[in-house]
């Protein structure tokens, strides 16, 4: 009898402490600004959105440069219904003061987070440039993958999982496609 109750009580904590709801690796990955260098994570900048886009983003890759037009649509499309967009710049080469001038010099249409020695990324599983993530707002990550099916903007009939998934989120539906095709550049991680 003992036992049975001793046993009891452990399934009983077991289960509550698996209930709680904790972070992924990813919401807890420290972030710096590269518009300013301030810390943040992936949660904070999120927080109060109804979804957030994390696009990552590598400087020297043709992908994510043909991407940059189609980005700056969806982001003036979707800001309205409260999406937020970031880049996350993963790579050995990422500096507070190289994505900075990046971000005036290409005209980005959103801040870049630098990810200093790839946690976010390894989080993530991120391995390419234009990988992105749309996380809602609970945290949970809704879908993650290629914005497109089309790595060089040479067609205009490309399947648009990214805007996809954007859609069926804002319009209070579950994203019927969660995982997309991955096309970019390799990242260099740390």
């Amino acid at each position: 009898m003992k036992r049975t109750i001793s046993l009891f009580v452990f399934c009983t904590l077991f289960t509550a402490a698996c209930a709680q709801d904790t972070p992924p690796a990813f919401a807890r990955a420290k972030l710096a600004n590269a518009s300013d260098g301030t810390l943040t994570t992936s949660s904070q900048v999120a927080s109060g959105a109804k979804a957030t886009v994390f696009v990552f983003y590598s400087d020297a890759c043709p992908c994510v440069a043909h991407h940059i037009d189609r980005l700056r649509a969806l982001q003036a499309k979707f800001a309205p219904d409260g999406v937020r967009f970031f880049f996350i710049d993963s790579e050995v080469s990422a500096s507070v003061a190289r994505d900075k001038s990046l971000i005036d010099e290409r005209k980005l249409p959103f801040p870049i987070l630098i990810d200093d020695g790839g946690v976010f990324a390894r989080a993530t599983n991120a391995e390419y440039a234009s990988y992105s993530l749309v996380v809602d707002a609970s945290g949970k990550v809704r879908y993650h993958g290629g914005i497109d099916t089309d790595s060089a903007h040479i067609t205009d009939d490309a399947t648009p999982f990214l805007a996809n998934a954007l859609e069926d989120l804002t319009a209070g539906r579950d994203v019927r496609v969660k995982e997309g095709k991955s096309l970019g550049c390799s990242l260099e991680l740390r």
